[in-house]
């Protein structure tokens, strides 16, 4: 009983040992991948149309099921360099998390505590991650709510040394998200955003006037920080509700 309790203990041992060193292999690739980059991250808003200037950036950031907007390359650009999902696979979350292997890096949202869904697909491949346990801990206390995938996402690119981060596709569910990326939201096919607002404040998690403010006073006030008139606007507009 001794020896195989010894045996477990030596392959859990092993097996943690491996996992770090995969994981601190990957985040160096990832972090020299972002370095001195111009990045673009790509929301669910239905307002973007730009594929060509969305294209013209080092790396193109999508979200969840965001990857299905480059199936209108006019729109929403031809590539997706960079994955953030939500881990929960639930067509109402993140959705499947996709195969593709054109994805240079797919991370995770939150922490690899927080698994919940599509974990045991994660740990085969060498290009995923998760953001680090620590600075998310910290960092949803100084928001003091769940944050979303987008703003872990905005957060997490701007702790790398990039260049510049442009955002565009994000109004805080102020409007629709485009049907490439949810064509209904909590059974609501006309007011996707509004159902969504909805459905947090009943859940009680995600609180936007929070991250709204996130938005405001370390966001768009780093110099590296572009963004859409959308996005000023869908913070204002949160923040006056």
């Amino acid at each position: 009983m001794k020896k195989l309790f010894l045996l477990i203990l030596f392959l859990i041992v092993i097996i943690n040992i491996y996992l770090c060193i995969n994981y601190t292999s990957v985040e160096q690739k990832f972090t020299e991948y972002m370095k001195d980059k111009n990045i673009i991250i790509v929301g669910p808003a239905d307002y973007v149309n730009n594929g060509k200037r969305i294209d013209s950036y080092d790396i193109v950031v999508r979200l969840n099921k965001g990857h299905n907007q480059i199936k209108n390359s006019d729109k929403y650009g031809s590539r997706t360099d960079i994955l953030y999902h939500c881990i929960s696979q639930d067509e109402e979350n993140g959705g499947e998390i996709p195969k593709d292997k054109n994805i240079k890096f797919l991370k995770f949202a939150f922490p690899k505590k927080a698994i919940y869904g599509g974990g045991r697909y994660i740990l085969k491949r060498d290009r995923i991650n998760h953001v680090q346990q620590d600075l998310f801990n910290d960092f949803e206390k100084k928001l003091k709510t769940m944050p979303n995938t987008g703003t872990t996402a905005i957060w997490d690119i701007l702790n790398y040394d990039i260049k510049s981060l442009h955002i565009t596709g994000f109004t805080l569910f102020q409007t629709n998200y485009s049907k490439l990326y949810r064509e209904t939201a909590y059974g609501e096919s006309g007011n996707t955003g509004e159902a969504a607002l909805k459905a947090m404040k009943e859940m009680g998690n995600h609180d936007q006037k929070s991250i709204a403010n996130y938005y405001l006073n370390d966001v768009i006030t780093d110099k590296r920080v572009t963004y859409d008139k959308e996005f000023l606007d869908g913070i204002n507009k949160t923040l006056s509700n």
